[in-house]
């Protein structure tokens, strides 16, 4: 790989050191085979050289994709798994020669359960098919991740894929997300401990998108440094518990976190729903005890619980 000198005629490197000063890195983009889903040089036999590379130009994130599909021989030996673990060997050599560490990002769409073995040689998986800026096809991610929630931790993540909050418009259909189904799915992922990949235009964005974005209150849970776990459902609600349904995905979810007990209530349906719990169906909670309600949205408390 080398620098497009015409798209940077100064290079990567210097584009690179560019963007810190807005407190913003780039990070590599590759693929497991010989070439990239955009018919871009893959990384397969030459790992090592590739992250040579993207480090020369500032970059230790990588996304690693699955489109070109090499079959397995009795030469190489190298099934898809294989593929992605050539390049974690590659990454542990990396950083023994010189003490940087790439954050390992595999994707491969929750092709052969990735939530079992992905945290063996990453940090992050993609657990679906790609994301679209609509309501069905967020909740169709949400429902998978509702039988995998419980592979997330520190370092360990289901990566649901990049944030569509800001994109309602945008897109071939455009998307058509409303204001409190962006907040729905904003409040999901942070709380679910996926990576936050923010894919909308800021310049263009509105003072909603800002607003669920920076809801600093949400993501502190996400980035909560105690504890690792994401939430996990407890009740399903429309469904029977433990029911597969892509349009109606577990509803009330709980988890622990170093700020207290987390609620995430989904309302599935399309429209307002009175929606209710006990306490005390959450694993989370202990009897006998009164807490303070805060909502994350409202930023302020609302009430006592018992």
């Amino acid at each position: 790989m080398v620098d497009d000198p015409a798209k940077f005629p100064e290079g990567i490197a210097a584009f690179s050191q560019s963007v810190h000063p807005y407190g913003m890195r780039l990070a590599a983009y590759g693929d497991n085979g010989y070439k990239t889903c955009a018919g871009h040089p893959g990384s397969y036999g030459r790992e090592l050289q590739d992250l040579e590379t993207w480090y020369s130009w500032g970059m230790t994130y990588l996304k690693y994709d699955n489109c070109s599909d090499i079959p397995a021989d009795n030469i190489t030996q190298d099934s898809m798994i294989g593929r992605f673990t050539r390049m974690s060997d590659a990454i542990a050599e990396f950083a023994a020669r010189t003490n940087v560490t790439f954050q390992y990002s595999l994707c491969q769409w929750g092709w052969n359960q990735p939530w079992v073995w992905g945290r063996r040689i990453a940090q992050s998986w993609r657990n679906t098919g790609d994301i679209k800026p609509y309501w069905d096809a967020l909740a169709a991610i949400i429902n998978t991740a509702s039988f995998h929630s419980e592979a997330a931790n520190f370092f360990e993540h289901n990566d649901l894929d990049l944030l569509e909050v800001g994109n309602t418009g945008q897109g071939t259909p455009p998307g058509n997300l409303t204001y409190d189904e962006a907040k729905s799915h904003f409040t999901a992922w942070a709380l679910l401990k996926s990576p936050l990949f923010i894919s909308t235009d800021l310049r263009n964005a509105s003072e909603e998108t800002f607003e669920i974005l920076g809801n600093r209150d949400i993501i502190k849970i996400n980035q909560d440094p105690v504890v690792g776990e994401s939430v996990t459902p407890f009740r399903w609600g429309v469904n029977d518990n433990y029911a597969y349904n892509a349009t109606h995905p577990a509803e009330y979810w709980s988890g622990n976190s170093s700020y207290g007990v987390v609620f995430m209530i989904l309302n599935s349906l399309n429209s307002p729903q009175q929606m209710s719990f006990n306490l005390t169906e959450s694993w989370a909670i202990r009897t006998g005890r009164q807490y303070s309600v805060y909502d994350m949205w409202q930023h302020k408390v609302t009430g006592i619980a018992v």
